[in-house]
């Protein structure tokens, strides 16, 4: 159980969430701290039921990929450090397949359409598209 914004959190669907906003936040700052965190990420977005999926929506609304059905969603982290970190651990063995090519198939379609320099970075790091 994590505790956030003085809430406890129970929901698999929250729990994750909330793990990947924590994570973007940092990896949107620090490079280093999101390369750290993301293996931490996935294991313990792993442990809850319906992960799979639970994940790659969060991923790719918290990467901007895809819209979040809460409209008060926003982003609240720089994406071209969160490129860069997920950049660093995409090819990493403790990536999920299955997200590494979903992921780099929303990338890659979504391209002409990111932020310039989000787009940048990701056109800098081939590893991220398909």
């Amino acid at each position: 159980m994590i505790v956030y914004v003085g809430q406890s959190i129970r929901e698999p669907s929250e729990l994750i969430q909330a793990y990947v906003e924590a994570t973007f936040c940092a990896a949107g700052v620090c490079n280093a701290l999101g390369r750290q965190m993301f293996p931490k990420l996935l294991t313990r977005a792993g442990q809850q039921h319906a992960a799979a999926w639970l994940l790659a929506n969060c991923m790719l609304k918290a990467l901007g990929l895809i819209k979040s059905e809460n409209k008060d969603y926003k982003i609240r982290w720089l994406l071209p450090g969160c490129f860069a970190a997920l950049a660093d651990v995409i090819e990493e063995p403790f990536f999920p397949a299955p997200l590494r090519d979903t992921l780099r198939f929303f990338i890659s379609s979504k391209l002409p359409t990111l932020a310039p320099d989000t787009r940048d970075v990701v056109e800098k790091h081939k590893v991220l598209q398909s």
